[in-house]
């Protein structure tokens, strides 16, 4: 009778260890075929649609910068209503300058002097201070917003936007930049992350 119990005993735990073997190999099957990525790697699209090489508009963001390319038609007209909306006016030579760089890569208050010395000092615009996207000072936004009313005005369509953070870019600051995009109620939007590489301001 003593030796009946033993052996009932031995074979649940035997049922015992060998569930629980099979639950462990059903929950590490389910996580090595998880679809989860790391982001630098990952590339993807939110709101995805067709567009133009001309209507996109791209916001650099790296480590604690940001820079905003705009499409060459859209140069001009943006700058305009930036100026009225700062109250400052660039000159003739200055306004040229503006339409041959690849990117605003500097705080309002200091683009007069970027431009002036743009001809002769092709930099990296990551040396540069980017443009300011915080709370008190948010030039980011107003900067995305005049190209968008300048398109919608010139070409009559959605300014379609990308996003291109690199690796080191921190979460907290492709956040501020969505929480933007959101007040603005941008409804296109691409999102590359791990793969902007920029060479010099030229």
């Amino acid at each position: 009778m003593y030796k009946s119990k033993t052996k009932r005993l031995r074979n649940i735990s035997v049922e015992i260890a060998v569930a629980c073997n099979v639950v462990f190999l059903v929950l590490a099957l389910l996580i090595s075929s998880s679809k989860f990525s790391i982001p630098s790697k990952t590339q993807y699209v939110v709101a995805p649609m067709l567009y133009d090489g001309e209507n996109e508009a791209t916001i650099f963001i790296a480590k604690n910068k940001v820079m905003f390319q705009i499409p060459d038609g859209l140069k001009d007209a943006t700058l305009s209503q930036i100026e009225e909306l700062y109250n400052f006016k660039l000159s003739a030579q200055q306004r040229e300058a503006f339409k041959n760089t690849s990117v605003i890569c500097v705080p309002i208050a200091e683009l007069k002097n970027y431009l002036d010395t743009y001809n002769y000092s092709r930099k990296s615009p990551w040396l540069n201070r980017g443009i300011r996207c915080d709370t008190v000072t948010n030039e980011l936004f107003n900067w995305v917003r005049e190209a968008r009313k300048a398109d919608a005005a010139l070409n009559g369509k959605a300014l379609h936007i990308t996003i291109d953070a690199e690796e080191d870019a921190p979460d907290s600051k492709i956040s501020e930049v969505l929480n933007i995009l959101k007040r603005q109620k941008v409804a296109h939007l691409n999102m590359r992350l791990g793969s902007y590489r920029f060479g010099s301001c030229g």
